[in-house]
């Protein structure tokens, strides 16, 4: 079943700005997850609403607020996802 064009966008976006350095470029950092906080998200820039889940990474990056990389549940997945591809090859 292919994707779907948002998850698709979301998949440029995340290789985007981990190219531009503005997400980590590895997932080694401390993730906590949680209720959201109302803050952006470093990838969609979708405020994170407190009945959503966010994920935190404590990692410099350009896109932290206070050193905080905030991330949806899917934006999360989606980098994950991709830094791990990298990491293999």
């Amino acid at each position: 079943m292919p994707l779907p064009q948002h998850v698709l966008d979301l998949k440029a976006l995340v290789a985007d700005r981990i190219g531009r350095r503005l997400l980590p470029v590895h997932g080694r950092e401390t993730v906590w997850a949680g209720r959201g906080s109302g803050e952006p998200c470093a990838l969609c820039d979708r405020t994170i609403p407190t009945t959503e889940i966010e994920y935190e990474l404590d990692a410099p990056s350009p896109r932290a607020t206070n050193g905080v990389v905030r991330l949806h549940l899917q934006c999360h997945a989606l980098w994950q996802q991709l830094e791990l591809a990298r990491l293999s090859e």
